[in-house]
């Protein structure tokens, strides 16, 4: 069936701790959850749980259609009301200079036209402001890459978040860009995949449809046993998915696919891979993520080219020395395995810039972690770290840190140090104060510390004066820091479930007028 979307925008990808670690255990579950999140405007939650329904054996891809069409209606209505307030800015901005200049021009009414000048520019500055706050809820895949159509809706292509495009309106049809990195289009009868530089791989679905242009063959989700021998053959072939199957074994002959770069296994039952998996030098994408593997080839190493390496939810409990020798790695993510520590050696991995190792049984971090300084994203909760080492302040470029749901009794004074961190999440440890040097973090946007045994907060909490989200829920808190008035952009204070007496409640309120507080007794 042929799906025409006009804009694809994800919402932002930040999960907030309210919704982190709910699951479901049966499909029904998943699909009420995906609409209260359409109905709450929580697109990027409603997107995952729609994708985790994909991976139920009762699942109904009708409906799992409908869903999404729905999702992509409420979205494009987001889009519309933003790209409107937009050019309604514009226009008020465009009066505005307008009547300064006017102003000028005629001294006895300069006063007058100054005030009119300043009132429409207000106004112009406030649409504006409008527009930007729906787009920053808005997630772009790779954020840049949102689909939309031409003023006409005849073509499709890609827009970044200032709308400027990103790849032209060429296609007849087109989908979003999904997990697999990939947006599927067609043009002159044809269908391809684009990647997120805009590089176009000739697509096949079906092995009938398989010749020697085909660079790209897409078997998700077919229910395969095996992969069929005729792929083999397939020689030319870049990217490969074969995602959502039920392959137990990786065959030898996958090395015969040398020119392979993209390969993604996600979700089958493997438990080892073949020796050969080394021949796929080229490889610059390996997704093994939801399998059984036990461990991994020494071949591996072979995968010289590799920049993202995804191995969560399999049951690794350890890593063969050879993946310390993947260096020029960006994204590795090893959650959901049986890891109980990490060796020195992921220091050599300093092309880092994101590193997941959530869901494992991490005591500690090495101090070598601090020569991954190039690391953007870190993500580190479900395991049990009961400290941090100092050297954490060296990863001066993270944005993102999560710590959730491990055993923190305290945090470093270098934690002051990470001060582009926007997203700190802290929620279910059992810190019982912050350091002051928490202070120093002056672009976070979200700190969450909900379930500790926090007593108090360090009056420099005043100085967050970009924090818009803190969650504070089920502490042992009787009062918060005067200085916590400072925080003129605070929309969202969670302070449920403390020991805040109604007095202090309304002290709390009038240094917040413009927060939506949150208060609910033990």
């Amino acid at each position: 069936m042929k799906i025409f979307y006009s804009f694809l925008l994800f919402c932002f990808f930040v999960i907030t701790p309210s919704v982190f670690g709910q699951n479901c255990s049966d499909y029904g579950c998943v699909i009420k959850k995906v609409n209260k999140a359409i109905d709450a405007k929580n697109y990027k939650l409603a997107f995952e749980q729609l994708e985790s329904a994909g991976g139920y054996p009762n699942k109904n891809e009708s409906e799992i259609n409908e869903l999404l069409k729905r999702l992509f209606s409420a979205v494009e209505k987001e889009k519309q009301d933003a790209v409107k307030a937009r050019d309604d800015a514009k226009k008020q901005s465009d009066l505005a200079k307008a009547a300064e200049a006017k102003a000028k021009t005629a001294l006895a009414q300069v006063e007058i036209e100054k005030q009119m000048a300043i009132a429409e520019k207000t106004k112009a500055q406030a649409a504006e402001a409008k527009a930007n706050a729906v787009l920053d809820k808005i997630y772009f895949y790779d954020d840049k890459f949102g689909l939309a159509s031409d003023k006409l809706g005849w073509s499709y292509g890609f827009i970044d978040k200032n709308l400027n495009t990103k790849v032209d309106f060429i296609y007849k049809e087109a989908l979003p860009f999904d997990d697999t990195g990939f947006a599927k289009v067609k043009k002159e009868g044809n269908y391809y995949f684009i990647d997120t530089i805009g590089k176009e791989y000739k697509l096949a679905t079906d092995l009938n449809q398989l010749d020697s242009n085909i660079l790209a063959l897409d078997l998700r989700d077919k229910n395969l046993e095996n992969i069929p021998p005729s792929v083999f053959q397939q020689k030319q072939l870049q990217v490969l998915l074969l995602n959502d199957n039920q392959l137990t074994s990786l065959p030898s002959e996958i090395g015969k696919l040398d020119n392979l770069t993209y390969l993604n296994l996600v979700g089958n039952q493997l438990e080892s891979l073949p020796a050969e998996i080394g021949r796929l030098c080229k490889l610059i994408n390996l997704n093994l993520g939801a399998n059984k593997l036990t461990s991994l080839p020494p071949e591996i190493e072979k995968l010289d080219m590799l920049t993202e390496l995804n191995l969560n939810f399999n049951k690794l409990p350890s890593l063969p020395t050879e993946v310390w020798k993947l260096d020029k790695l960006t994204e590795l993510n090893l959650g959901g395995n049986q890891l109980a520590d990490l060796p020195a050696e992921i220091g050599k991995l300093d092309k880092l810039t994101s590193l997941s190792l959530n869901f494992n049984q991490l005591i500690s971090l090495p101090a070598e972690i601090a020569k991954l300084n190039k690391l953007t994203k870190l993500i580190v909760n479900d395991n049990q770290l009961t400290s941090l080492p100092t050297e954490i302040g060296k990863l001066d470029k993270l944005t993102i840190l999560y710590l959730s749901e491990n055993r923190l009794t305290s945090l470093p004074a270098e934690i002051g140090k990470l001060d582009k961190l926007t997203l700190l999440d802290l929620v279910g440890n059992e810190l019982t104060s912050l350091p002051t040097e928490i202070g120093k973090l002056n672009k976070l946007t979200g700190l969450y510390l909900d379930s500790n045994q926090l007593t108090n907060l360090p009056a420099e909490i005043g100085k967050l004066d970009k924090l818009t989200s803190l969650h504070l829920s089920s502490n042992q808190l009787k009062s918060l820091p005067a200085e916590i008035g400072r925080l003129d952009k605070l929309t969202s204070l969670d302070l449920a479930r403390n020991l805040i007496s109604k007095a202090e409640q309304e002290k709390i309120k009038k240094l917040l007028p413009n927060c939506e507080i949150k208060f609910v007794e033990k």
